[in-house]
């Protein structure tokens, strides 16, 4: 999240996926997120870790003034 090589910590959104539930960071400027599974995940996970997951598709609108409408469709 910091900037102190700028070479290697340049962007200020980074979208990685998928883990298997939505997760957003915001701090010092820089967003990241990572996209939920497209598919509900097995009972691997819920017997492993306790919960179930929503799948989905992550949708947002990112713009030069900044980001918006995050979704999950």
């Amino acid at each position: 999240m910091g900037r102190a090589i700028p070479a290697l910590a340049d962007a200020d959104i980074l979208i990685a996926g998928h883990f298997h539930h939505l997760n957003v960071k915001e701090q010092e400027g820089r967003l990241i997120l990572i996209a939920p599974s497209l598919v509900k995940v097995g009972q691997y996970w819920a017997n492993a870790h306790g919960t179930t997951t929503a799948a989905g598709t992550l949708s947002l609108i990112v713009s030069p003034d900044g980001w918006g409408g995050l979704n999950v469709l």
